[in-house]
């Protein structure tokens, strides 16, 4: 799968900015500075990955300030690895 990253929304005012990485679409919440309440006490607080199956969305990742659904397969770790990559701490 290609891992590149395409902004379909920058970053706002507020922090979030929207985009996709092959068939998953995502939505990051972006402080400007680590954070405690980051993944990975990272500058990313708020990530949701999915794609659309059927006309639904199927999430993959889901964390707002903590955990609601962990990356789980290779695909999704890798997802979550190149999406805090582009926002380095």
């Amino acid at each position: 799968m290609d891992m590149t990253i395409r902004i379909t929304r920058p970053r706002d005012y507020s922090g979030w900015e929207s985009g996709a990485i092959g068939k998953y679409n995502f939505e990051a919440k972006v402080y400007d500075e680590p954070s405690t309440f980051g993944i990975k006490d990272g500058r990313v607080s708020k990530l949701h990955v999915y794609s659309m199956v059927g006309g639904e969305s199927v999430s993959i990742i889901e964390y707002d300030r903590g955990w609601s659904l962990k990356p789980k397969t290779a695909e999704a770790k890798e997802i979550m690895k190149v999406i805090l990559d582009r926002y380095p701490v």
